[in-house]
């Protein structure tokens, strides 16, 4: 029992080194710029002797790099390589199907997934729960922008310049809208909500997704039926929310409250 503790305790140890390793990478990375020591062990929070105790081996292995004049720190070839090896590997609509099928079966909604296509917010997912909504949203459905919770999240984070065009159209048929005031509502809140607009009864609630650079990548949505014309979706809001949040921190993305919340 004792030798077994010790091989844990092992263990321990060297994932903590590799953990206090990628402290010091990710303090080059935050800089966005070559640092000295004292700088890196400034930000992580470290005593000089300490991090120049893990440059020398993160410069071995290529994941640091160091200016041969100045002697100022930077992220090595090894980084980029595995950086570019990531990206070419990575699939954010795929994560977000398997986070959409893991929050349908959990919740019993029903989920969509949709993306920005050439018509406008497109749905090319889809998962019934077991509570399925009666809607006939189907795969391949264009949603509009300032109607749909699906829309007004892509209205909220996609750039005006590609959603210009649609809500020029959208607003020439449907009238005046405070749009300002609708962008405003979502991005304050993180998710769109929509009660009752599509069909009496039944909410939907939408949230984003974003790629490492922070551009909106796509769109989660759950739909599910309300008791009562004031309920607040706040129980399938915050699970469509933390899924949404996943899918975005394993593509990379890492907002700046994360950032600032993150051990030193």
């Amino acid at each position: 029992m004792v030798s077994l503790d010790r091989r844990t305790l092992d263990r321990r140890k060297g994932i903590q080194s590799i953990e206090i390793g990628f402290r010091v990478v990710a303090a080059l990375e935050r800089a966005g710029a070559p640092q000295s020591l004292s700088q890196i062990a400034r930000d992580c929070g470290m005593t000089p002797s300490k991090v120049h105790f893990y440059l020398v081996s993160l410069t071995r292995v290529g994941l640091v790099a160091q200016s041969a004049t100045g002697g100022l720190y930077r992220l090595g070839p090894a980084a980029m390589r595995l950086g570019l090896a990531a990206l070419a590997q990575l699939d954010i609509l795929e994560l977000a199907r398997e986070e959409m099928a893991r929050l349908s079966a959990v919740t019993g909604n029903t989920v969509f997934l949709s993306i920005w296509s050439g018509k406008g917010p497109t749905v090319i997912n889809r998962f019934d729960g077991e509570k399925i909504a009666p809607l006939a949203i189907r795969v391949g459905a264009v949603m509009s922008l300032l109607g749909s919770a699906t829309g007004q999240a892509f209205l909220a984070w996609q750039p005006e310049s590609i959603t210009k065009t649609l809500l020029a159209r959208e607003l020439a048929d449907a009238g005046n809208a405070d749009v300002t005031a609708t962008i405003d509502r979502v991005r304050g809140s993180g998710l769109s909500v929509i009660h009752g607009m599509v069909v009496p009864g039944i909410f939907a609630v939408a949230a984003p997704i974003f790629d490492h650079e922070g551009g909106l990548h796509c769109v989660l949505t759950a739909i599910d039926e309300a008791a009562g014309a004031h309920d607040a979706p706040t129980e399938v809001a915050y699970a469509l929310n933390e899924s949404a949040r996943a899918v975005s921190r394993a593509a990379g993305y890492v907002t700046k409250e994360e950032e600032a919340a993150e051990p030193i």
